[in-house]
């Protein structure tokens, strides 16, 4: 190859594999090129490069290697490009031509021994490094930095002369396996030019060659063209005298076209005269994409077709062509999904307000009736409560003594309807009232209420061990009625434990929990303990209404949260709550 004289650069000094700072396989990264998202093949570029380098061939073959890298720069949207060749002696590497940010490094070279040009010679493959100069150090020398070079072989008569490569000098550009596929690609077509070039004897038959090449690229440009599923037109744009977007006429259009759009026989004619009420948006959009070079992605419904159309859109050539390059697909289907779901969701979001509103009234219709029960009740319990006690006073000495026992459990049992009437207008206060969230001091609470229970039962000793600095987002008042029950639970069924302990503490998960020593209970009923009047113990054992862990569960429900218990049989339970985050 006769390459263009210039004063060659110094090559870098080599660095002794000692003083390397890592391994090779610390600044390899070829895997990445299979893992990304891999842009769509782009043959009209590749065709342009093509004809540019045949044209490089003709005009003057020793340009041909700077053709083609000025190709890679294009083709493969790279910041620098360039050519490695072996130097005669084997033992490195020139780098005879080099286009983008590194162009002034033209004539300079690296090692054949250590080097990413010799590790794609070791391997007969292509490799990509990310930041080289961590494992090269002399390539710190060259700026700006490496981010990622992606090198393949460069081939002469079958064998590796060299290589060919590309390089990103920042995190923006990530090649992936198009990239790979382009730089292959231009390297096959590059090595036929490269050969001819050194050989002009053979000068027709690489022109042949190009020739052919070209027309392969070509025809696999054709049948993508027309195997493609996606939409494709090609459309010039007509301006009037006032430079003013007034229409567009389609130059070209794949299969597909017709099959997306529903048009047929539309290549030369006016959009107007196919779709006259077509929107004013889509020839001003298209005109500004002509105007300005500026590619444009979007979704818009066409209403002259009704059809809903996913469009990206490129200028060909230069401006003075006009003409711009339409990608497109029928989102039809997938809109008329979208709004079928969004109706499903307004659908859903009414049942569950009206679902809500019935429910709310059906609740205080419930409230009301509980309150009207509870305070019908009272009246008749309180007269036969005092009617009771005014016999044992009247008769008492005349009563003998299985009326009288008969008389107490009237009192006691009036007594104990009282408190359940009680119970049940708490419950339902539950239910009512605003909720008003702020940071309480559990552990305040819970000491409170411990000492009020030694003072109303001085008889008992209970060790309350409560955890210092427990805080919850949470209303003061429901908190308070959580532990007041919790805690009266606690020391109620440790009544016949010999040292009773009731402690209240966070668990690492979150959950709070009051948890004692006492009598325990079944876990196969742990399903009816949060329910009203259900007991796990005699009456006559441990008295209570069945009401305090019901109050519990729903004071926990109106905070958001979840409540459930762990306990055996005489080895004590535990009572967790968590709160909404």
């Amino acid at each position: 190859m006769r390459a263009t004289r210039r004063k060659r650069a110094k090559p870098p000094k080599k660095i002794p594999r000692s003083q390397t700072q890592v391994a090779l396989r610390s600044v390899l990264c070829t895997d990445k090129l299979y893992s990304r998202p891999r842009r769509a093949p782009d043959y009209e570029i590749e065709n342009r490069a093509l004809v540019a380098l045949r044209q490089a061939l003709n005009d003057s073959p020793d340009t041909v290697l700077q053709a083609l890298v000025d190709a890679i720069l294009e083709v493969v949207e790279a910041d620098s490009a360039g050519v490695s060749l072996l130097a005669k002696d084997g033992k490195s590497f020139r780098w005879p031509a080099i286009a983008g940010e590194w162009k002034a490094h033209a004539g300079g070279g690296t090692p054949r021994d250590f080097s990413p040009c010799g590790d794609v010679l070791d391997r007969s493959a292509a490799l990509m490094f990310n930041h080289p100069e961590r494992r090269y150090a002399y390539l710190a020398t060259a700026k700006p930095l490496i981010e990622e070079c992606l090198l393949v072989p460069f081939y002469a008569n079958g064998k590796a002369i060299g290589t060919i490569w590309a390089i990103a000098h920042d995190g923006r550009r990530k090649f992936d396996a198009e990239d790979l596929r382009r730089l292959v690609s231009l390297g096959g077509f590059a090595s036929s030019a490269y050969q001819a070039s050194a050989a002009q004897d053979d000068i027709g038959s690489l022109k042949n060659e190009v020739k052919s090449e070209l027309r392969e690229s070509e025809e696999r440009y054709r049948n993508l063209f027309n195997s493609m599923d996606e939409g494709f037109c090609v459309i010039e744009m007509i301006f009037d005298e006032r430079k003013r977007p007034v229409n567009y006429r389609f130059v070209e259009v794949n299969p597909s076209f017709e099959r997306q759009v529903g048009l047929h026989d539309v290549v030369g004619k006016l959009v107007l005269d196919l779709v006259p009420d077509l929107e004013k948006f889509w020839i001003e959009t298209y005109a500004k994409v002509a105007l300005t070079g500026e590619p444009v992605q979007f979704s818009s419904e066409v209403k002259g077709l009704n059809r809903w159309l996913d469009i990206h859109a490129a200028r060909l050539g230069g401006p003075e062509n006009r003409n711009v390059a339409v990608l497109f697909t029928n989102i039809t289907d997938r809109k008329l999904d979208e709004a079928r779901i969004l109706q499903m969701n307004l659908d859903l979001d009414r049942t569950v307000q009206e679902r809500t509103q019935a429910l709310m009234l059906l609740n205080q219709e419930l409230e009301s009736f509980c309150y009207s029960v509870s305070h019908d009740l009272r009246a008749p319990l309180r007269g036969i409560t005092s009617f009771s006690q005014i016999i044992q006073r009247r008769f008492g000495p005349a009563l003998d003594p299985e009326a009288r026992r008969l008389f107490e459990r009237i009192e006691h049992s009036g007594r104990r309807m009282s408190r359940i009437i009680d119970g049940l207008l708490s419950l339902s206060r539950l239910t009512r009232g605003n909720v008003t969230l702020g940071q309480i001091d559990i552990s305040a609470i819970a000491r409170s209420l411990g000492q009020e229970m030694l003072k109303d039962g001085p008889a008992r000793k209970v060790d309350f061990k409560i955890e210092t600095g427990l805080v919850a987002l949470g209303d003061e008042a429901l908190l308070r009625i959580i532990f007041q029950n919790l805690l009266e639970n606690a020391f109620k069924f440790t009544q016949g434990t010999e040292r009773s302990v009731v402690a209240v503490g966070r668990t690492p998960e979150g959950a709070y929990f009051v948890r004692d020593n006492g009598a325990g209970f079944d876990p196969d009923f742990s399903n009816k303990l949060f329910l009203p009047f259900q007991r796990l113990h005699s009456e006559s054992e441990f008295p209570g209404d069945g009401i305090g862990l019901a109050t519990v569960h729903r004071a926990v429900q109106r905070l958001g949260g979840r409540v459930w218990a762990e306990s055996k049989l005489g080895q004590g339970a535990t009572f967790y709550f968590e709160l909404a985050a």
